[in-house]
């Protein structure tokens, strides 16, 4: 296995004088990334453009298959939270505000 890091996203919800604030933790594990798999994914999308220089969109759909050169999975968490925004867990959080 190759490394792994964490995405967390900080969202504040408000209204008037009341906010409520929840923090979303999401575990990436990437898997040893070839010079050619590096190359397809540079040379197929920009990395330059996305925070941690890869767009998970890009290489592993919402169910968790491999799409794109660079191998990956989500060992816990939200794939919505690595995207840009825990959807998920807003809807909870919104629910309960």
């Amino acid at each position: 296995k190759g490394n792994q890091h964490h995405v967390f996203t900080g969202v504040t919800l408000r209204m008037g004088s009341i906010s409520q604030s929840f923090v979303s933790d999401t575990l990436v594990q990437f898997e040893k990334f070839t010079a050619q798999s590096i190359a397809e994914y540079v040379a197929a999308y920009n990395p330059l453009d996305k925070a941690g220089a890869y767009g998970i969109q890009d290489c592993l759909d919402e169910g968790g298959k491999q799409t794109g050169p660079l191998s990956m999975s989500i060992e816990s968490g939200s794939y919505a939270n690595v995207i840009g925004l825990p959807i998920e867990d807003l809807k909870r959080e919104l629910a309960a505000f």
